[in-house]
């Protein structure tokens, strides 16, 4: 019932699932499987498309999301060797390929060779069925890993026996490192043996060390920034350098050996590998005697057999039951064995140790992804693998300063990703079974992070003193950025962290942490309904919807709804279930639309708990029917055609197997579920202690998707989620299941799941405008709110500052709110005669004496037909700077010294089509393009003007473009419309052209990353035009919400 291939092939918007369809125990050391050309996938190394292998590699990792292991790739090959064995690749097709858990087999080339692969927990078999031939070859890629290698070294032993090792790491361009030892013995006697260097063949040389290859390209994320000047913390241990490996001035190098298969076409290879020694590599290849693989292939079957066994399903139809236990097979395939059978293994501190007696050690941590789903599931299906990876994350912070795994490859650190992952990681395995682990020095551990400064929370300095990141922060390192998403991890981590002290007995950190986790809402801003990045001064940032600068692989919109232990809270401070369940509705129309959609991008981790907000809002019918859509048109039994993310290790497929049970582990550190309807007529799952947990829903059908009745252990059961004690004690769920909603069952109140509401503030300000743009001596009126969230009355008092000689009125008042309501105030604000941006502040308060978060807001004072008021974000650097958020919002930016060179200088003009633009000035801190959202622009524009000129470029786009209509608004009251459209600032990296009617206006060789260094990638700029009617004097523009990508806009232009 599993198949490997599926999450083999094209994805979703996330991207590709990134899969490996190579044989793997449960968590097991080794994962020998093929690596396809030329796109061999990020981690899985095989993609479905491709019909070229290019080796077998001994280590896979499931849809990491950037370039890792692939160690060792092992080509077959018959007849004279390849003129650059290092680049050689062999025909396949599917035609004759199979995979199955533990196994996999397929046939290459011509003449064809059968390669069968199986393997063991730290072992592996190889099973190579030549042609009758005395040149049957086997390559071995030894500088073939995926992120390349910054050492190899390997030795022919006898006639039948090659040790070696290869260094690499620097996953998505971390500091991180590793070392992997390989042992092969070889059944048969090869006939002839030799090395390679690029195209240099040795034959008969024993041993290769090879140079250092070249890496994988700069990881799509950012490194801390250039802000303004702050004192930087001392942190817990050594910032992290993020170190890349030396390109080579030569190819691949390895070795190869010529079998004689006359006699017996058969050649079988032994592996094994270890992160400590080539010894203890071959200890772990001779765990299993001889040669016998289908001993090795029956025992793999065995163990997944059992692993799979402790969730039982019945009924549904049989293509849906592989979808869900190759979820399942996916789901359990990491954290990966990392210390030997003797128990040695390599730690953080790079040094041998050994395990703890009872335990075995584990490695690769895709922190961010796995804390909200895989880590709990993990737990309820083998709580001892859960125990052994939550001893191994106590270990690496004992041999790492104190730091626990946030996204670990091997025995490094990548810091990869945002946030303090370890809270849920830990709190998840202890809450859903897995507590055979040294508990109390994981929570000292996880406390010190918490409250310490250190690399794996950088900016903790702000959080406990201002309760947010603030944009404009000073981080330092440690791959910072997307203060706003951050801001909501931390709390996130703080609330995990909590429930995990709480279980333990810690009342009082468990208290103080929970109050902590509300800092969420001071980026909340009820005026748009979004969490919003702030300065550190307290001005709010520009947003709109699909703003994606200061947000972690998603946008403002996506990120409204990720506070996912107080959603009632949360949906107070929106104005209430009503306000809540049309807008969720809308966000919902598509189910995944990537990072620049309005609506959701679910595949992304973030948003995993949102289908299940419904369950709190008063219509969990509409949870019942949203988790159908996802299971059934997310999880498909098609290789090809898998929607998507990459896997991150399991994160992904563990959501197909939540979905189709039934449940969602809401809270990640208790063990309460959101409830939906279970997929399947009956399912079991066997818990720690002997105890089952079963659901009954004898009428599920693909129709029969919504929840009638329940009931819990006998007893009729209204509630939308079910307490953590059955995953301890066992409980039996009888669901009756319709074709049609019923939509008063759990809809009451009392119904709803918990919500963590213990320090929060009862009322939250907001200034109804986040900038205003007046002329010298003009004035604005805004409206000055507050927004009651916990349902008594309020009464807010607020004082106001600004500066600049801006005035504001009134300057001081009271607000009264009645439950569940905003009190408002209007305010006037009237600017002196200098131009500049100025700031206003308000500060509030409850008359109980509770200092509400203060409110700025910008307001910048210019003349009419300026751009520079507009500006929002920052997308321009000098060469070697640092930077957190780029044009594209993350780890790329314009160059401003290629800009320069192309002609474009701070405040120069650029010329295209016969319109003259002037670029903007950059500076430092200073913004330089408009975020195009509907924002009206009065234009100083040239009496009959025919032709206006749009200086710009999209993020996000595809070949089409993103594109919107332009309204333009005359003196007479008139208005014209045109639809405008950017090309992809980078076209894809080359992919594809510009959209008809932009023009190249500047064209830049590369474009700048986050850490300083430039990423070789093309970058431009674009020129596209609006017709004006001569005959009558433009007053302002509106510009486009567009669709399709972010648009930006650098200048405008005019043509007569």
């Amino acid at each position: 019932m599993v198949n490997p291939l599926l999450g083999t092939g094209d994805g979703g918007a996330g991207g590709s699932v990134n899969s490996f369809p190579g044989p793997d125990v449960p968590f097991g050391m080794v994962q020998f499987g093929p690596d396809t050309f030329p796109h061999r996938q990020d981690g899985g190394g095989y993609y479905y498309g491709d019909s070229q292998i290019q080796g077998f590699s001994l280590t896979h990792l499931d849809g990491p999301g950037c370039k890792a292991f692939g160690d060792v790739p092992i080509l077959p090959t018959v007849g004279a060797l390849p003129s650059r064995p290092g680049s050689a690749t062999v025909p396949f097709s599917h035609s004759a390929e199979s995979a199955s858990a533990g196994y996999y087999e397929v046939q290459t080339g011509s003449p064809a060779v059968k390669t069968e692969l199986t393997a063991s927990a730290r072992s592996a078999l190889g099973r190579f069925t030549f042609p009758a031939t005395t040149q049957a070859n086997l390559l071995l890629k030894l500088a073939g890993s995926q992120a390349g290698n910054s050492a190899t070294d390997a030795q022919v032993i006898g006639d039948n026996e090659v040790q070696g090792t290869v260094s690499s790491g620097h996953f998505c361009g971390g500091p991180d490192t590793y070392t992997v030892n390989i042992d092969i013995t070889f059944d048969h006697s090869f006939t002839a043996h030799g090395t390679w260097t690029g195209s240099t063949i040795t034959p008969g040389s024993q041993r290769v060390r090879a140079k250092a290859t070249k890496p994988a390209a700069v990881r799509d994320g950012s490194k801390g920034g250039a802000s303004p000047a702050q004192p930087h913390p001392t942190y817990q241990g050594t910032a992290p350098t993020g170190r890349s490996l030396k390109s080579a001035a030569s190819g691949p190098d390895g070795v190869y050996l010529t079998f004689d298969t006359t006699q017996n076409q058969k050649v079988q290879a032994k592996v094994g590998i270890s992160f400590v020694s080539t010894a203890n590599a071959a200890r772990n290849a001779h765990t299993t005697p001889g040669f016998g693989f289908d001993a090795m292939h029956a025992a793999a079957v065995a163990d997944w057999n059992k692993e799979l066994s402790r969730i039982q399903i019945g009924g549904g139809a049989t293509a849906r039951q592989q979808v869900f236990y190759t979820a399942l097979y996916h789901s359990l395939l990491h954290p990966n064995i990392f210390s030997d059978a003797n128990g040695q293994y390599m730690g953080f501190d790079n040094k041998v140790h050994t395990i703890q007696p009872g335990h075995v050690q584990m490695a690769n941590y895709s922190g961010w992804d796995i804390y909200r789903s895989q880590a709990q599931l993990e737990a309820m299906v083998d709580p001892q693998a859960a125990s052994d990876s939550a001893q191994s994350m106590v270990n690496d912070a004992a041999q790492n300063n104190g730091m626990l795994p946030k996204w670990a490859l091997a025995n490094g650190e990548s810091y990869v990703m945002n946030g303090d992952p370890a809270d849920g990681i830990l709190g998840g395995y202890y809450a859903f079974g897995a507590r055979n682990f040294d508990t109390r020095s994981a929570l000292s551990y996880a406390l010190a992070e918490a409250d310490k400064p250190s690399t794996i929370r950088p900016g903790l300095n702000y959080y406990t003193s201002l309760g947010y990141l603030p944009s404009d922060g000073s981080y330092g390192c440690c791959n910072f950025y997307g203060s706003a998403s951050t801001t909501l991890e931390y709390a996130g981590a703080d609330f995990a962290l909590a429930r995990f002290a709480s279980a333990l007995g810690d009342r009082a950190d468990a208290d103080r942490l929970t109050r902590r986790s509300q800092n969420w809402q001071n980026l909340f801003n009820p005026a748009t309904g979004l969490i919003q990045p702030k300065t550190a001064s307290g001005t709010w940032m520009p947003v709109t919807p699909t703003t994606q600068s200061n947000y972690v692989e998603g946008n403002a919109s996506q990120y409204r709804w990720e506070v996912g232990w107080n959603e009632a809270g949360l949906f107070n401070a929106l104005g209430g279930n009503k306000a809540v369940n049309p807008t969720l509705d809308t966000f919902w129309t598509h189910l995944n639309d990537g990072p620049a959609s309005p609506y959701s991008f679910w595949d992304n981790q973030f948003e995993y708990a949102y289908p299940w907000n419904y369950d709190f809002t008063g219509q969990p019918y509409k949870t019942q029917a949203l988790v159908h859509r996802i299971r059934t048109q997310l999880y498909l039994d098609s290789p090809q055609h898998s929607e998507g993310d990459n896997d991150d290790l399991g994160a992904t497929a563990s959501m197909g197997v939540l979905t189709m049970l039934g449940f969602f582990p809401e809270y990640t550190s208790t063990a309460d579920v959101t409830l939906n309807s279970p997929e399947f007529p009956l399912e079991i799952i066997h818990l720690a202690g002997g105890h089952t947990l079963t659901f009954n829903a004898p009428h599920a059908s693909a129709s029969n998707i919504y929840i009638q009745s329940t009931r819990l252990n006998g007893k009729a059961y209204t509630k939308p989620w079910l307490p953590g004690s059955i995953f301890t004690t066992g409980a039996t769920v009888a669901v009756t299941l319709g074709s049609t909603p019923n939509t008063s069952w759990g809809a009451r109140p009392q119904d709803a799941p918990p919500s963590y509401r213990q320090g929060e503030l009862p009322a939250l300000g907001y200034v109804s405008s986040q900038a205003e743009v007046i002329p010298p001596r003009s004035s604005a009126k805004v409206a000055l709110g507050a927004r009651e969230v916990t349902g008594s009355r309020q009464s807010v008092t607020f004082s106001a500052t600004a500066s600049g000689g801006v005035t504001v009125s009134p300057d001081h008042g009271t607000l009264s709110t009645a439950p569940g309501s905003d009190g408002t105030e209007p305010i006037t604000l009237t600017a002196g005669p200098a131009e500049g941006r100025y700031q206003v502040t308000f500060r509030m308060k409850t008359a109980g004496g509770t200092k509400l978060p203060d409110i700025s807001m910008s307001l910048a004072v210019a003349r009419g037909g300026e751009l520079w008021p507009y500006e929002t974000y920052e997308g321009i650097y000098p060469d070697g700077s640092t930077f957190r958020n780029g044009f594209n919002g993350g780890a790329f930016a314009y160059s401003q010294d290629a800009l320069t060179a192309a002609g474009s200088p701070s405040g120069g003009t650029v010329t295209s089509d016969g319109i003259t633009y002037t670029w903007p000035i950059t500076a430092a801190g200073r913004p330089d393009h408009i975020t195009m959202a509907g924002q009206t622009i009065p234009l100083d524009a040239p009496a009959a003007a025919t032709t206006l000129g749009l200086l710009g470029a999209a993020t996000n786009a595809h070949a089409s473009g993103a594109t919107g209509q332009l309204t333009i608004h005359y003196t007479d009251g008139s208005t014209s419309t045109a639809t405008i459209g950017l090309s992809d600032w980078t076209l894809g990296a080359g992919k594809y052209p510009p959209i008809p009617g932009d023009t190249e206006a500047i064209t830049t060789p590369y474009r700048d990353t986050s850490s300083g260094g430039k990423d070789a990638t093309p970058a431009y700029v674009y020129a596209t035009t609006a017709p004006l009617d001569p005959g009558k004097q433009v007053a302002s523009i509106t510009l486009p919400s567009m669709t399709g990508g972010t648009g930006s806009l650098f200048a405008l232009g005019y043509r007569s």
